[in-house]
């Protein structure tokens, strides 16, 4: 309701919140530096950003904003390559087809 499971009030953390504090305070006691929850549209995102709730949760935790490189695929074989390209979009049209037993 208020995306992300972010909190409106004082009250008890929403069930989203407790799990990811309890993911950050394990990671620092392992000595972690940096913890990527990915999907964050930018520094501050604009109200109407389809990803805007998602920043706002992360938003949060008071962590900063850091921005990485983006990911490339390096393709070892491109006829394989094509062949996934080609069946994944077949397959997510068809996949409860698939999945029934």
């Amino acid at each position: 309701m208020y995306g992300g499971a972010s909190m409106k009030s004082n009250k008890k953390p929403p069930t989203g919140q407790f799990l990811y504090w309890g993911i950050i305070k394990w990671l620092k006691e392992k000595k972690f530096n940096i913890y990527d929850l990915g999907g964050t549209p930018g520094k501050v995102p604009k109200n109407k950003h389809p990803n805007y709730w998602v920043w706002r949760f992360k938003k949060g935790f008071n962590g900063n904003y850091v921005e990485s490189l983006p990911y490339y695929t390096y393709v070892f074989n491109k006829n394989l390559y094509l062949i996934y390209k080609i069946s994944i979009p077949i397959y997510r049209k068809f996949r409860k087809n698939f999945l029934r037993v």
